[in-house]
């Protein structure tokens, strides 16, 4: 499903490979699922640019190992998150 939306993404919008890369997320529980998805995602996109680095960058990023029912959804670094958390804690305690 998830090459389906990026060919369609690419082919018929004609969407920058990497941009469009960058704007497909997903979350599946079974780590050969997951594997398999990369492996396909990276020999679609490879067609379009050589770099090998920023393609395996979003690909890691956007699709992850996770049961999507508990998955945090916020695509935030830990370190960002604790930021947030700390500045919301402060306005809380400063009303």
């Amino acid at each position: 499903m998830v090459l389906c939306i990026l060919k369609r993404k690419i082919e018929v919008y004609h969407h920058d490979p990497l941009k469009a890369l960058s704007t497909v997320y997903a979350v599946e529980l079974m780590p050969d699922n997951v594997k398999e998805m990369k492996e396909r995602i990276l020999k679609y996109i490879s067609q379009f640019t050589s770099n090998i680095e920023s393609i395996n960058k979003i690909i890691d990023k956007n699709i992850v190992c996770a049961n999507a029912l508990t998955y945090d959804f916020s695509f935030i670094d830990s370190k960002e998150k604790k930021g947030l958390l700390r500045s919301k804690m402060f306005k809380l305690k400063k009303n």
